[in-house]
């Protein structure tokens, strides 16, 4: 009987508390799938670089020099000296290949930006081609026969779009050369697409690849070798191994086989000094792993930022519904049941909230990451990156909220339960009305009206409840001021040398998800204010208050706290994003437009208003009946 007992009790908690239930579980909802959405971006990125690395057999050294006279007939000598299995074991070399690279100005672009590269080597047949593979792309694209045709590199942003067929003339060992193209390929090396800086200079200015192209000359290495102008470098599996994506250990390892093989040459031709540069001086692969941490910073801010709001909801939400469910607290004692087991009432209650919102996440954060990935595919070529469905980083954020709810639960939930039957049974005692600050500015305060007089009393009696939403609305406020902050550095901010794609559609799903939660909290607290006071909203209906001025009585206290929360949360999200922006290393408070200022603190308590909104009809039905009632 005890225990049918406890189970009723249990099961009409979550009968009377459905809307908290639900509103909580869009709140784990909101949270959890834009974090685990951010979060998981960086390891899909940089999982797609490791793949690209090892599947295209990805240089770990290039060695070229601009002067490729001064390199004639030298690199094919050294490429015998480390071919044989005696260096190759030596250096801890996988494979080596020689290829020559020249870039030319672009006479027909009038702006003196962009630049050409020829590459030749062996591309009759891609397999032999073994660092750095080249990919064909369509199915019209084919190999070159002889040396009449060549493969292009597939169109970006920048490099030019050809046609099977086209002919155009390129400059090759010296000479001019008319050639068909064959096929068109994916470079694993060329991932930027806009701004991949070529190795041709103009003046002191720097200028960009418009166009890739393959030249096949498969006898290169053995008849040709005065024409070799780079020799390309892998090594073995236990250096490689460390690669993951440009980790601190592989880029060691990559500086001490650097160094070696710098001695070597040294050693057997004195008059060369090539240059040798690592993987990590590619543009393509640095500016993309950089940019993928710059991601992570964000996502592990926001994540911070959500998982803090989150919990201040969940935090205020369960210790108002404690306070009304004093009575069911104190049957359960009368019945012999600890302070924990009535504890665990609550703590199945926001269980089964969180695992609501958590596996409603899921689609969200797929959402999000599919969004933000396809803000990398526009300024990279990510053509075969992976987007899992359940991830650690989902795991991990959802377990975590709920953890710390779970624990935040436990810890009010026995204090309220510690209290003896009878302190329990009694209502609590109104709280005193006191003073506020404004009633000494008696110039202002006699000026207005009686309705305005007991709200702001009302706004400032019941500091817990002001608290609360005072900082959960700075919070959202923040958000949605950092989400037009990064959007408007993504646009205004010139000095930034690559696309923000990805950037600007962050900032435009942060916006979003910030409003959604801003209008969520508003919700939740605005109900929970509601249903506390139900006998005050009834006693103003038996008085003949109409529905707009009942509605206009509970909903001005949420107004004026919204609109203090969000003009304090405007500087709040100024310091706030000057700190992000230098851990991140990107963007200026001047880049800021002027009317982000305006527009968050409005979009803000809009949403604030929206949420009301939603609430009329919990006012207009409230039974006069019922809510009177006495209750001693």
């Amino acid at each position: 009987m005890v225990k049918k007992q406890y189970l009723k009790s249990t099961g009409r908690l979550f009968t009377k508390h459905i809307i908290r239930l639900l509103s909580i579980a869009a709140i784990f909802i909101v949270s959890i799938g834009l974090m685990s959405g951010l979060g998981v971006v960086k390891y899909n990125v940089k999982q797609y670089v490791n793949d690209v690395y090892n599947t295209c057999n990805v240089h770990d050294l290039d060695v070229y020099n601009f002067d490729h006279s001064s390199m004639t007939g030298k690199v094919n000598l050294l490429y015998k000296a480390l071919s044989n299995e005696e260096a190759k074991q030596k250096y801890n070399i996988k494979d080596i290949s020689l290829s020559y690279s020249y870039d030319c100005p672009d006479i027909s672009d009038e702006s003196n930006r962009f630049a050409y590269r020829v590459i030749s080597g062996d591309f009759s047949n891609l397999d032999n081609y073994s660092i750095d593979k080249l990919v064909l792309v369509g199915e019209e694209s084919k190999l070159p026969k002889d040396n009449n045709q060549v493969l292009v590199n597939e169109a970006t942003n920048e490099i030019k779009k050809h046609a099977i067929g086209d002919k155009i003339k390129i400059s090759l060992y010296g000479r001019t050369k008319e050639v068909e193209i064959c096929g068109i390929v994916r470079n694993p090396t060329l991932l930027a697409k806009a701004k991949e800086p070529s190795a041709y200079f103009l003046g002191d200015k720097y200028q960009y690849l418009n166009d890739v192209i393959y030249y096949n000359d498969s006898k290169i290495a053995t008849e040709h070798p005065e024409r070799a102008s780079n020799l390309k470098i892998t090594f073995n599996s236990n250096i490689r191994n460390l690669f993951n994506d440009l980790s601190d250990p592989y880029k060691k390892e990559i500086a001490v086989a650097s160094a070696r093989i710098q001695d070597f040459f040294a050693a057997s031709a004195p008059e060369v000094t090539p240059i040798i540069t690592s993987l990590e001086q590619c543009f393509s692969y640095n500016s993309l792993i950089k940019y993928a941490d710059k991601v992570s910073v964000i996502a592990y801010i926001f994540i911070a930022f959500f998982s803090f709001i989150t919990l201040l909801v969940v935090f205020s939400t369960m210790t108002r519904l404690f306070d009304e469910d004093r009575g069911s607290m104190a049957v359960l004692k009368t019945l012999g049941y600890s302070n924990f087991a009535i504890s665990m009432r609550y703590v199945v209650f926001v269980l089964i909230a969180g695992l609501i919102g958590a596996f409603g996440s899921l689609l969200p954060s797929v959402i999000v990451n599919n969004m933000i990935i396809k803000g990398f595919m526009m300024q990279y070529n990510l053509w075969s990156i992976k987007v899992p469905v359940i991830t650690a980083v989902f795991a991990f954020c959802s377990s975590i909220v709920l953890l710390l709810s779970i624990i935040l639960t436990v810890i009010s939930s026995l204090k309220a339960a510690a209290k003896k039957p009878v302190e329990l049974l009694t209502p609590k005692a109104p709280k005193v009305g006191k003073k506020i600050l404004l009633e000494r500015v008696k110039k202002l305060w006699n000026k207005l009206s009686f309705k305005y007089k007991s709200t702001c009393r009302n706004v400032f009696l019941f500091k817990g409840r002001f608290l609360m939403t005072f900082f959960s609305i700075i919070a959202s406020t923040v958000i949605v001021f950092a989400s037009l902050a990064l959007f408007d550095n993504s646009i205004n901010n010139n000095t930034v040398a690559m696309d923000t794609s990805a950037l600007k559609i962050i900032s435009l799903v942060l916006l979003g998800f910030s409003a959604v939660l801003c209008a969520l909290v508003v919700y939740n607290i605005t109900n929970i204010n509601i249903s506390e006071r139900r006998r005050e909203i009834a006693t103003l209906m038996v008085l003949g208050y109409r529905n707009p001025e009942v509605k206009g009585y509970i909903y001005r206290e949420i107004y004026i706290m919204s609109a203090l929360s969000a003009l304090v949360g405007l500087p709040a999200g100024v310091g706030f994003v000057y700190f992000v922006f230098k851990l991140m290393d990107f963007g200026e408070l001047r880049f800021i437009n002027w009317w982000t200022y305006i527009i968050t603190p409005i979009v803000t308590f809009l949403f604030a208003i929206l949420a009301t909104l939603l609430l009329n009809r919990k006012i207009t039905k409230t039974d006069m009946n019922d809510s009177l009632k006495v209750l001693e």
